[in-house]
């Protein structure tokens, strides 16, 4: 990251931006009436790798640049049985 010019701050405000869930209203059909949700949080590995985080130089860094993206899993022993996933992002 430092050769990149960018702080772990970077990082943090560039996947923050990104990952957002907003309200965006409601919807009413027959008597029920729904909350509708705007998720543009990404969806995949590839979307993550491709998150801008800052412009350097005149030239673009993406999350791919200063970070490995996978998808993680890992045992609950003490939760209910099964297995919880997620992303990890090491930088």
């Amino acid at each position: 990251m430092q050769s990149k010019g960018l702080s772990p701050s970077d990082v943090l405000g560039a996947l923050t931006a990104q990952s957002m869930v907003l309200p965006s209203g409601t919807a009413k059909i027959g008597q029920s009436e729904y909350d509708i949700l705007n998720n543009v949080a990404p969806h995949t590995i590839e979307e993550l790798n491709k998150i801008p985080i800052k412009q350097v130089d005149g030239a673009m860094i993406y999350m791919r640049d200063v970070a490995t993206v996978a998808t993680a899993f890992r045992c609950r022993p003490h939760r209910s049985p099964g297995w919880a996933s997620g992303v990890l992002v090491s930088i």
